[in-house]
């Protein structure tokens, strides 16, 4: 299972991993850690959820996972997310199929402030009991009338600032996982390129029997085979085109986000300088009235002038 495009994951199932709606850790000797954020998602999971999941698994499963377990924080924000799914079958078919439990399930509110309280609250409850419904366990539910507050909640059970995103008092910024998933489209296009090598080790039986020999070789058709291969060829030289150009879109909404604030403050020290210059203009221009406005000492007097200088004089 890769990102891709050649792999069991499809197109869709890609777009959703790289939103970040599930951000997932490794923890030695604990377990694994997701954080859930559906709010991040721009359509519903859907069956892109099995996929999704045995995927994250095939990377960071370890034996302390299937040992102690996943724990998992959903989160719960007044942003919009799509409708959650409540199909129970399909994630018992999940649950069955994973190599590891859901050891702890946690609901956490983000706190938005005093105005939001009422509205968290309502959509924290009910995340609880959809989740509890699909997985057939009531998950815990947390919330505080402060971020620090939830942050410390979650510290003291054992959860580290540094795998809580911001919106939970944490210091985890999505930009990494961005990061990450540049990373991982790297190395799996690199090995997509690498046979696959059988796992299994050769066993002989005393009571086998050999097999008869073949002396007719089956007939092959290279016309088809060859064909078969320059389609092969050219699905996945689609479906890298198709991933550049995804790649390259995210980059230019990623770009485009971090250059619409630059944009504001140009324009800000473009007003502030033309303010800047206009002050000095005025400035300067009040200094020469001043100058014209006073009596030179080296500028000779009319005889108008002189004679009412003189009329002032009292002898």
């Amino acid at each position: 299972m890769t990102q891709t495009g050649t792999g069991a994951l499809s197109m869709d199932d890609i777009e959703i991993v790289r939103t970040g709606s599930q951000v997932t850790f490794q923890r030695p000797g604990q377990g694994l850690f997701a954080v859930v954020d559906e709010s991040r998602l721009s359509r519903p999971y859907g069956n892109s959820i099995f996929r999704i999941n045995f995927y994250f698994a095939s990377i960071f499963c370890d034996e302390d996972t299937q040992r102690e377990g996943t724990t998992v924080v959903h989160i719960v924000s007044s942003r919009p997310r799509p409708t959650p799914n409540i199909d129970r079958a399909m994630y018992d078919l999940m649950l069955a199929g994973m190599p590891a439990k859901v050891a702890n399930f946690h609901v956490v509110q983000a706190y938005e402030g005093e105005g939001k309280l009422a509205c968290l609250d309502y959509l924290g409850y009910k995340e609880t009991k959809v989740t509890g419904f699909r997985l057939r366990k009531y998950p815990d539910r947390i919330a505080s009338d402060s971020l620090v507050g939830t942050l410390r909640m979650l510290e003291n059970m054992g959860l580290k600032r540094e795998h809580l995103p911001a919106c939970l008092g944490g210091s985890y910024d999505y930009n990494e996982y961005a990061e990450w998933t540049r990373m991982r489209i790297s190395v799996e296009d690199i090995l997509s390129s690498t046979p696959i090598m059988p796992n299994y080790l050769s066993m002989v039986s005393a009571n086998r029997v050999d097999a008869p020999i073949r002396r007719k070789q089956a007939s092959s058709n290279k016309d088809e085979d060859a064909r078969q291969r320059n389609a092969l060829k050219a699905r996945r030289s689609y479906h890298r085109r198709q991933l550049e150009l995804f790649s390259l879109r995210e980059h230019e909404r990623v770009w485009g986000l971090r250059n619409e604030p630059l944009r504001r403050e140009n324009a800000r020290l473009e007003k502030l300088l033309a303010q800047a210059r206009a002050i000095v203009a005025a400035h300067q221009q009040q200094q020469r009235g001043d100058e014209k406005s006073s009596l030179d000492p080296g500028e000779e007097l009319s005889n108008e002038e002189v004679e009412a200088l003189v009329s002032g004089i009292d002898y």
